[in-house]
């Protein structure tokens, strides 16, 4: 099987991975359809309208869906286009029912995991990771949006596979920069889809003809909400990032293989998953790594925070799991994963009731995950095993010579923030606060801002500037310093690239 791209089962068609109930269920409700479409036309010509209608259905189905044109369009021009297709898959699929006691929402999510569903949108932000109607009728665009984009030719992305990201309107242009690199990269814009949550994303993405983007519902489920406290305890953050494990089960259901990567992760270029399956072609699911250490790792010590033998020997795969960047292989398994997940949560980090259900399948032999290199797939939650003396990862001159060869870098990742990245936020506010790149650069740990604003306090009169650094802006600045910082690798000038801090203000 080396060296071949192996395809999935198509999942719409009565899954495999349906139970029995289930499966009748699905059969029944196509004999309801053709029942009632009978009965609606005249006596005289029932029987030779209905299987009619019956053929034009299915033709509808298996008939292949033409690429769109090279130019990125709007999310109501692509709509538009599918709204044959969606009427169709509208008679047959993603209708939220309920099947006894429990609800169901197929093909995406059967009535086997109770826990999943939630029957009422109002309570929505209570319940982040149940699948509303409003979710359940919504995946109905996303099925054949994501099958058309997956079929568009692409000379640097598998068959059927698709890169995929979700912003609102405070991340949209983070999103720009995360694809700053690629973007003018057809094989890859092509196969790339940006989900917006609310209308402001989706007038952007509109009017600036940059991404193929797809607006969630009717673009106002998300209003309202805002970042308050802590990952415990911000509603936004769990309703966003559970949201993500949502748009996962309904790309799983459509049968797309598809890249996954937060907006805050920067493609350095085009991630190569034709060779990630070339040597792992039995995988389901690939991952980012979380915590770990690249000074420890360059320099030969041990690179994580815990060891990592009791994972081996249970054969749990999701180990140091971080949903920030996953390639997901489209199939039963990977769907039954998904599943789990939700039906696990809720959960202040989605991510961790994701490797929960990896582990579990992982353990039976159901299942089989794989971590993505870190000195390739990077993350941002370093330090790790930091030797005193030694400077953060991301400020080390040889961190940053590895960097040169890597695909992408996860940013802003994890319920805590790495020290280096710290640092860096403690630069940005000094920039902010006095304009002074060579009096900032003097800063190598929180603790020396704060030790600079007591001594310092208002003493610079009219050359003080306060200037609000909101998060959006604090990510933004992060990532344009890495980029920065890669570029001038890259450059090999003799620069010390190390010391580089960008500002980014809204």
């Amino acid at each position: 099987m080396s060296g071949s791209l192996e395809e999935s089962a198509p999942l719409v068609d009565a899954p495999a991975s349906l139970t029995a109930t289930d499966r009748a269920q699905h059969q029944s409700r196509r004999s309801s359809l053709s029942l009632k479409t009978t009965l609606a036309v005249g006596s005289a010509c029932a029987l030779l309208v209905g299987a009619a209608i019956v053929s034009s259905v299915n033709s509808a189905r298996d008939a292949s869906v033409q690429p769109l044109g090279a130019r990125a369009r709007s999310a109501k021009a692509d709509a538009m286009d599918l709204e044959g297709d969606a009427a169709t898959l509208g008679g047959d699929f993603y209708d939220f029912e309920r099947v006894g006691g429990n609800l169901s929402c197929l093909p995406a999510m059967t009535s086997d995991y109770p826990n999943a569903m939630n029957g009422d949108d109002d309570r929505a932000h209570e319940t982040e990771h149940k699948i509303t109607p409003r979710d359940c009728s919504w995946y109905k665009q996303l099925h054949p949006f994501a099958q058309q984009r997956a079929k568009t030719p692409s000379s640097c992305a598998p068959a059927n596979t698709l890169f995929v990201s979700i912003a609102d309107s405070e991340n949209y242009d983070i999103a720009k920069l995360s694809t700053q690199r690629v973007v003018n990269q057809k094989c890859f814009i092509e196969r790339y889809i940006l989900i917006t949550l609310d209308a402001d994303a989706t007038r952007k993405c509109e009017s600036e003809k940059l991404f193929h983007c797809l607006q969630y519902a009717d673009g106002h489920a998300f209003d309202g909400l805002v970042h308050s406290g802590g990952h415990a305890d911000d509603l936004k953050y769990k309703q966003l990032t559970w949201f993500k494990q949502k748009v996962t089960l309904g790309l799983l259901a459509a049968n797309v293989d598809f890249f996954i990567f937060d907006t805050d992760v920067l493609l350095f270029k085009v991630p190569d998953l034709g060779l990630l399956l070339r040597k792992h072609p039995h995988t389901n699911v690939f991952y980012q790594q979380g915590q770990v250490g690249y000074n420890a790792l360059y320099r030969g010590r041990y690179p994580y925070m815990q060891k990592n033998e009791y994972a081996k020997q249970h054969h749990q795969d999701a180990w140091n799991f971080n949903s920030g960047q996953v390639f997901w292989r489209a199939s039963p398994t990977t769907l039954k994963i998904q599943r789990l997940a939700l039906n696990y949560g809720p959960h202040p980090m989605e991510q961790e009731r994701v490797a929960q259900a990896i582990n579990e399948l992982s353990m039976k032999g159901e299942a089989h995950a794989f971590a993505l290199s870190y000195d390739d797939y990077g993350s941002g939650c370093a330090d790790v095993n930091k030797l005193p003396g030694e400077t953060w990862d991301f400020g080390s001159p040889e961190v940053l010579r590895h960097m040169r060869s890597w695909t992408t870098l996860h940013c802003d990742c994890g319920l805590g923030k790495s020290p280096g990245m710290i640092m860096i936020e403690a630069r940005l506010e000094c920039l902010a606060k006095y304009n002074s790149e060579e009096l900032c650069v003097g800063i190598r740990s929180a603790e020396d801002w704060e030790k600079m604003k007591e001594e310092r306090g208002a003493s610079l009169g009219d050359q003080e500037r306060l200037k609000k650094l909101t998060p959006a802006s604090i990510t933004r600045s992060k990532m344009k310093t890495m980029l920065a910082r890669f570029e001038c690798v890259l450059a090999d000038d003799g620069r010390d690239c190390s010391d580089i801090t960008v500002l980014a203000l809204d």
